[in-house]
Formats: structure tokens, C-alpha cells, sequence
């Protein structure tokens, strides 16, 4: 059975109706992966598996202005977003996470900056895309999950499919799909791959937004 998109993804084309048989969809195996509500939105995600604990994540303002934006106090294992429209979406953005559970605590890590492209022709850039920063420790000994040494502190970053999967060390993969950025190790990719599934359930909305 398809299962349709039912939350937060804006692509560029429909997904089939609840219920539909696959074989009964007239939609390629390309387009049932970008799938989703068709309004014109990009978004901007992140993903706490830094520290046990709640830590607030804000994205940069809209070009010309120095305010950050706000997205929400991120739990552990947890994911929030934050969104924009019309001629704010191709608007260059660094994803921020603080050191507390409010946007006046210290920003412990800033993100590289994305800076979207137009992947669907006649439109705004960034119109469709969702953007995320996944932040981890790669003190994988520690028994305390509620720190994290500076130097630990590790950032992967991740987008929607486009078509393909999307994920690295950089935030250059703001362009049109590839399955990653050159990165090859085994350690990351399984990472990445974790990250998909904490990116999935956000997407679905059984994570907060």
C-alpha cells in the first residue's frame, strides 16, 4: 500500500490517495519518494542527539537582519523545525543550537550555511527542500549523556531526498540530489543512517515541530 505524506513535506508533487495500491498509483518510484503537500514552503530542522537534555535550536534571520529565528526547545533523541515562504525561502541559513532550553541561553554550536538553489525550475530556491542539521557526540564511551566535551561535539547535515538521499559533513549538499558529499566512512554512514530514522519520524510528525 502507499502510505501518503501526512504531515510537514512540501514537494513538488501529490502523493497518491490514502490506500492506494501501489500498482494502481500513477506515480514513478522517483516521485513517490518527493512526494507530499504541494504548498510552497523550505524548512529547516534540528536534531538533538548531543546531550540528555532540552536545548533550545534557532536558525538564522532573514538576509539583511542580524535576529535569529526561533524554533523550539529540542529534547534528547528529539527533533524541531522551522519554516519560510515566498521570497524568504532562498534566504541563506545557519542552524543554531544553544546551550539551555530557552533562545537567550548560549549558542553551543552554529552550523555551516545552507544556501539554497533552484532545484525546480520557475521557482523561488529553496521552494520545496527541508534542510537539517543532525548534532551528536562522538564520544561514543561516555557514560554521562548529559555532557559532552567541546571537541566532541560533532555536527552531520541531511535534507530531503532529491531525488536521492542527501546527508554529509558539509552544508554544501544544499544542491540538487546526491547521495552525499564524497563521505565514506562506515562510522558516519551508519550515523547517517539513524539520522534518517530521527529525520523520518519527524517528517511523519511523531516527532514535535
Amino acid at each position: 500500500m502507499v502510505h501518503p505524506h501526512r504531515f510537514r513535506s512540501r514537494r513538488p508533487v501529490a502523493c497518491p490517495a490514502q490506500n492506494t495500491l501501489l500498482s494502481d498509483a500513477s506515480i514513478s518510484a522517483s516521485d513517490l519518494k518527493m512526494c507530499g503537500a504541494t504548498g510552497k514552503w523550505v524548512y529547516y530542522n534540528a536534531v538533538n542527539l548531543l546531550n540528555d537534555a532540552s536545548l533550545y535550536a534557532t536558525y538564522s534571520g532573514d538576509t539583511g537582519t542580524t535576529t535569529s529565528k526561533n524554533m523550539a526547545a529540542v529534547p534528547f533523541l528529539d527533533g524541531r523545525s522551522g519554516f519560510q515562504s515566498g521570497d524568504r525561502m532562498d534566504d541563506a541559513r545557519a542552524v543554531m543550537l544553544h546551550s539551555g532550553d530557552a533562545a537567550s541561553s548560549a549558542v553551543l554550536l552554529t552550523s555551516g550555511t545552507f544556501t539554497p538553489k533552484v532545484d525546480f525550475t520557475g521557482e523561488v530556491a529553496g521552494t520545496w527542500r527541508s534542510y537539517g542539521v543532525v548534532f551528536y557526540c562522538d564520544d561514543y564511551a561516555r557514560t554521562d549523556l548529559t555532557q559532552c566535551a567541546e571537541a566532541n561535539r560533532k555536527m552531520l547535515y541531511v535534507a530531503d531526498p532529491n531525488p536521492e538521499e542527501q546527508f554529509g559533513t558539509s552544508s554544501s549538499l544544499s544542491g540538487s540530489g546526491t547521495a552525499g558529499d564524497g563521505t565514506t566512512s562506515g562510522g558516519l554512514r551508519a550515523l547517517a543512517s539513524l539520522a534518517s530514522f530521527a529525520w523520518s519520524f519527524l517528517c511523519f510528525g511523531l516527532l514535535s515541530s
